[in-house]
């Protein structure tokens, strides 16, 4: 499924446009006043000012359309709703009682605050939180494995624990996998393959891999097999949180802004399409086609489909045989270079973006193997993104106007690029960005150079501090929403971009090092 621009722009930038006090009408006009940056607040259904009437027709009106969508998405979720209630309450009381019951049954579990012998009143810690990730199912399995990839995000004990979200939760049984895969196939297993290894390579979220051998051409392959429920999980949960995100925005129009139920609306269907396998097979398909047709099947690949065999729910692929992109100990030992060797991961997908038609969308360092012979592999490739030829049109204008500073065209291009409300002078928008440019250009920094290792492994970082002082000041001229959405745009102009990997925590999350 491809990801819309609402997905590729979570921060947008606000409808409101800035002006400087000078230009105010009313009593102050034509008087000095000192320059500075505030908001006028202009949302898109108030330009020009409508009436009361117009206004509460308007609200009915989207409360009408609330209802709507609401039904519409409870009649497609059906009694999987009441199921799933069902089910996150078993797994609240299962992993709530076996929490206690641990803390009953271990007294080293004790705190000297506790009021009873034996009961600890400290918190439920990652463990806990993880095993109720497992039992709730896919959707939060997934959000388990945003926590494992993103060290710079969460605490490292829970990152640490999340790690087997990746590619270790809780299997089915193996006579479960093959009553699948023998109804999708249409036939027995011992028709297709010579040997299947009940025990599986890998249980993650939406599907269990199992490693097998083709009958005939005996080429090492792995199935893929999706988890019974998992599309009637991901449906409920799903429409839940979108639903959710509806309501919350029509209660609190300004929500609107962070573009939530777009975003979510992105995911929503990115993921149910995930468990469609056949839609898998073409991304992997054009994956190696862009790696090929580029010549850079020496550097990196993506596994073969074997069609035959292949289903809606049952996905047969050529076996990679690695390790981890977050196993550096194992990765040393077939590359000299780590480090060039996730720069080259970083590379080939970065290429995809614009010579391929999708792109891998679930980089996770589950996903990524450096193999044997010292390519990197690309695996899971249920989710995907597409960006048009429009937005990168308007990506190229808008790095063509940083460097001769037309802040008009600049203007244009994000509006283009969907990082505004449509409803945006594009004059002022442009001379709006210009005064954040010239404030940012004002700030003083300093570039922090720090070096860890030996000689042999030295690692050398580069950091750009700026004085906390003037930073407020910007803050507190500007609004801390504008800010943090035009300081992305003004770091690109004021520093080069290098993309690299965090290899000293996990080497699939990328990582900007600005270098002045």
């Amino acid at each position: 499924m491809a990801l819309s621009s609402a997905t590729l722009t979570a921060l947008r930038l606000p409808s409101s446009v800035l002006r400087q006090d000078g230009h105010q009408h009313g009593s102050n006009l034509g008087q000095a006043v000192p320059s500075r940056l505030v908001v006028r607040a202009q949302a898109a259904s108030s330009i020009p000012s409508q009436g009361p009437d117009i206004a509460r027709a308007e609200r009915v009106k989207e409360f009408n359309k609330l209802l709507g969508d609401v039904a519409k998405i409870a009649v497609s979720t059906g009694p999987r709703g009441a199921v799933r209630l069902a089910q996150g309450i078993e797994a609240f009381v299962t992993v709530g009682g076996e929490y206690l019951f641990q803390l009953f049954t271990n007294p080293e579990s004790a705190t000297s605050q506790s009021a009873t012998p034996g009961l600890s009143l400290t918190p439920p810690g990652p463990a806990q939180l993880r095993r109720l990730f497992e039992r709730l199912g896919a959707t939060y399995i997934k959000l388990g494995q945003l926590i494992a990839s993103a060290p710079t995000l969460f605490p490292p004990e829970y990152v640490k624990e999340f790690q087997s979200c990746l590619d270790k939760t809780p299997p089915i049984p193996f006579e479960d996998i093959k009553a699948i895969v023998r109804k999708e196939l249409g036939r027995p297993l011992e028709e297709v393959y010579d040997f299947v290894d009940p025990q599986p390579l890998a249980s993650a979220s939406i599907a269990q891999v199992h490693a097998a051998r083709l009958r005939g051409s005996q080429k090492e392959v792995v199935i893929k097999v999706l988890k019974p429920g998992v599309e009637d999980i991901l449906t409920a949960d799903l429409n839940f949180l979108y639903v959710t995100a509806r309501v919350l925005e029509f209660l609190n129009p300004e929500l609107a802004r962070t573009s939530l139920v777009s975003i979510l609306g992105d995911i929503r269907a990115s993921m149910l399409e995930e468990v469609d396998f056949r839609k898998e097979a073409l991304n992997i398909e054009a994956f190696r086609n862009y790696v090929d047709s580029l010549g850079l099947s020496n550097q990196a690949t993506a596994p073969a489909v074997y069609r035959h065999c292949s289903t809606e729910r049952v996905l047969t692929m050529e076996r990679l045989f690695g390790v981890p992109l977050t196993d550096l100990v194992s990765i040393r030992s077939i590359v000299p270079n780590p480090e060039t060797t996730l720069i080259t991961a970083l590379n080939v997908w970065f290429g995809s973006l614009l010579a391929c038609e999708t792109f891998h969308a679930d980089v996770h360092a589950g996903n990524l193997l450096v193999l044997n012979d010292g390519r990197v592999g690309f695996i899971d490739f249920g989710i995907v993104g597409r960006i048009s030829p429009a937005t990168w049109a308007a990506v190229e204008t808008f790095f063509t106007s940083i460097g001769n500073g037309q802040y008009n065209a600049m203007a244009a291009a994000l509006v283009q690029m969907g990082a505004t409300d449509t409803a945006v002078d594009i004059p002022s928008f442009g001379r709006d960005l210009e005064k954040i440019f010239t404030a940012v250009q004002d700030l003083d920094t300093n570039v922090i150079i720090s070096t860890a290792g030996g000689p042999q492994n030295a690692t050398i970082a580069a950091s750009l501090a700026v004085d906390e002082q003037q930073v407020n000041n910007l803050l507190l001229d500007v609004g801390s929403l504008e800010l943090a959405a035009c300081m992305i745009v003004v770091a690109l102009t004021q520093t080069r971009l290098a993309l690299a990997c965090d290899v000293s925590d996990t080497p699939a999350v990328m990582t900007y090092l600005f270098l002045g």
